[in-house]
């Protein structure tokens, strides 16, 4: 322990001295210098030494690449999802508690985008995403997929089962259909909500527990506005047999091999199309 600490100090210093800006004057005052003094050759090796110690310093690691998030709601993406899903899966065996993967979309946002504008649309997204952190716990990570649909890593509870996940999502559901103000009007938003337990999910992993989620939401919205589904192998399959109908008719359609028909309709009263 003692090594591994003493190892990382010099490259904490490191990092904390090639950044900001006295980092900015370090580079150009450092070639300057090196080409004053010792010309062309110089030059090759500060750009040699130059890149070296900024690996040193961790700026090339992908470990310490800060994750993207959301212009609009601030929250993390789908990828922080997955890997806050893995440590949970990974945790399961020695904490003995499980995970869930819960997934959320706005009911016809896209009509309320039209109606209201982008702004306001955006504005609403962003409450939606602080009503869902503050619905849930701190531990909880709520992350954003898609235009007006969301997902929360669930972290380990003692108790995941059929009832404690409804009344979760039942709680979100109320959260956000409580009305939002845009510009001294109300605006009512519904949403649909799938789930699916760690126990439920077909693998260990959580990019498939992360598409069990959206594959119930899916169920759910198929079922109407404000609907919640839990996760199940029929509705796995049924949401595949929905999008491979959906690639396949849209490649018909591109393909020529749907032609539209004019079919006229006559009044057998008077004779008249």
């Amino acid at each position: 322990f003692e090594q591994s600490k003493f190892s990382f100090q010099p490259r904490r210093y490191l990092r904390a001295a090639l950044a900001g800006p006295q980092g900015l004057a370090f580079i150009p005052a450092l070639t300057l210098a090196g080409y004053w003094y010792g010309g062309e050759n110089m030059l090759f090796y500060v750009a040699v030494i130059l890149p070296a110690l900024f690996a040193i310093a961790g700026y090339f690691s992908g470990a310490e690449v800060k994750e993207g998030r959301d212009g609009t709601t601030k929250l993390r993406l789908r990828q922080a999802a997955i890997l806050q899903l893995d440590s949970h899966l990974n945790e399961e065996k020695t904490s003995g508690k499980a995970t869930a993967a819960i997934a959320l979309s706005l009911d016809d946002f896209a009509s309320i985008e039209r109606q209201f504008g982008t702004k306001a649309a955006d504005a609403i997204l962003a409450q939606v995403a602080q009503r869902m952190q503050s619905t849930l716990r701190d531990t909880d990570l709520v992350v954003r997929l898609d235009t007006a649909k969301f997902a929360i890593a669930m972290a380990p509870m003692q108790r995941v089962d059929l009832e404690s996940l409804i009344q979760i999502c039942g709680r979100l559901q109320s959260a956000i259909a409580e009305p939002f103000s845009i510009d001294a009007t109300r605006v009512y938003v519904s949403s649909s909500v799938g789930f699916c337990s760690s126990a439920r999910s077909p693998s260990r992993h959580g990019s498939t527990l992360l598409e069990c989620a959206e594959s119930a939401l899916d169920s759910a919205v198929v079922n109407g506005a404000g609907s919640m589904r839990a996760f199940s192998p029929e509705t796995k399959r049924r949401a595949d047999a929905r999008r491979t109908l959906s690639s396949e008719v849209g490649h018909a359609l591109e393909s020529g091999l749907i032609l539209p028909w004019f079919q006229p309709q006559i009044s057998t009263f008077n004779g008249e199309i």
